[in-house]
């Protein structure tokens, strides 16, 4: 059955999942990690533990990135379920207004969950594994046009992330996020009641950069996320079309 979320500005739509593919290093040490890719291809996914619908998507972007290295994900949790019974324990407004962003580059009529956007190009059905599998592969390109190198210094919670990119553009921006790889929450209320929902490259940070030839960006650990559960995923991105070019990730 389809369903609105009315809202002061937006409209909001999430799917049921009856209905076709459903819209809807150890303490104080020091350790110094580097990492530079070939091409690569970016899928995000805009979830939420309060939707019933998201299930199938964050299972699906799981099985992906177990079974080809060449894609990285980044699960994005909206708040605009926040109010209907479960308070997503990894909901930001700020993700929320990304996943806004894309719907006026990408023409989207309307948010929802769950939605994948690939290499910042293509949108769909999170759960529709066709239409997400096929949109990969034709992100993917033999030899990357950029690439971007970075190394992170982690002593205890603190990280230092610097990086360089092979190449410029004065319409590119960087993006620095701080991934959780794995996360198990048991959901109480809500329309996931009971449920002990697992999400993959959870995003618990993101911070968006000037372009610049080298550059550099300090983190914090949250309390509750232990640096061999975490990574820093690094790519560049079109200002106005949100294209992603270069991408990276470093497991910490």
């Amino acid at each position: 059955m389809l369903r609105f979320l009315f809202l002061p500005v937006i409209l909001l739509a999430c799917w049921s999942c009856t209905n076709s593919p459903g819209k809807a290093v150890a303490a104080n040490s020091d350790t110094t990690l580097r990492s530079s890719a070939p091409s690569r291809v970016l899928i995000e996914l805009f979830t939420s533990q309060g939707c019933s619908s998201c299930l199938a998507a964050d299972k699906l972007i799981g099985n992906i990135i177990t079974t080809d290295t060449n894609v990285i994900a980044l699960s994005f949790h909206v708040d605009y379920w926040d109010r209907l019974g479960w308070k997503d324990v990894f909901s930001n407004h700020d993700y929320t207004l990304r996943q806004q962003q894309y719907a006026h580059v990408l023409h989207a009529e309307q948010l929802y969950t769950p939605q994948a956007v690939v290499q910042g190009k293509n949108e769909m059905v999170g759960s529709n594994r066709t239409r997400v599998l096929e949109a990969i592969n034709k992100a993917k390109a033999p030899i990357a046009s950029q690439i971007i190198t970075a190394n992170a210094v982690v002593n205890g919670s603190n990280i230092k992330l610097n990086y360089s990119l092979s190449a410029t553009s004065p319409k590119q921006q960087v993006v620095i996020v701080l991934v959780q790889n794995n996360a198990t929450t048991p959901v109480a209320r809500g329309e996931n009641a009971g449920a002990q929902l697992t999400g993959y490259n959870v995003v618990r940070n993101f911070i968006v950069q000037p372009l610049q030839d080298n550059g550099s960006q300090e983190l914090t650990l949250p309390d509750d996320l232990k640096k061999e559960n975490a990574s820093i995923v690094l790519f560049t991105q079109d200002e106005q079309t949100k294209e992603v070019h270069a991408i990276t990730q470093l497991h910490l």
